[in-house]
């Protein structure tokens, strides 16, 4: 019987989630921040942090990404930490809003292709007419023409 890996997971699947040096195999810490480009739609990084109280910080590229598994992952060490990108944006939270100037939802989570980091769409929760349209949607990247800074 063969198992088939998932190819695509969420935000909210990494954001804590335990990293690991491949060589060493030590703890490195836990995923803090994801730094998202949205100008390209993928994640180009992430920053890891660890001690007591979570001062010491670790920044990683996302090709240093051994592998992603469910519990934790390995990533490859470089010798000198990237630095975190000026453009990268945290979009959970904030509120979609269509071209015609309604208030669609706000984004709960994204969808991210394991091997790359592209974002696959965005998923946000709507606040339907009378709950007729409750739930959670997906919107592709490609459909979004601005970010700001809550919207």
């Amino acid at each position: 019987m063969t198992t088939q890996r998932p190819t695509t997971l969420q935000y909210s699947d990494l954001i804590g989630r335990l990293v690991l040096d491949r060589s060493t195999a030590d703890e490195l810490g836990h995923v803090d921040q994801l730094w998202l480009d949205p100008g390209n739609y993928r994640v180009s990084g992430f920053t890891c942090k660890s001690g007591v109280l979570g001062h010491r910080r670790r920044s990683f590229h996302w090709s240093q990404i051994a592998s992603l598994g469910a519990d934790g992952i390995l990533v490859q060490s470089a010798a000198v930490e990237p630095a975190k990108p000026d453009t990268i944006a945290a979009v959970i939270g904030h509120e979609v809003w269509t071209d015609a100037g309604s208030k669609a939802g706000v984004v709960k989570d994204y969808q991210i292709a394991m091997a790359s980091g592209q974002v696959l769409s965005y998923l946000f929760v709507s606040n339907g007419w009378r709950a007729i349209l409750d739930g959670l949607y997906a919107l592709p990247p490609q459909a979004i023409l601005s970010i700001g800074p809550k919207r």
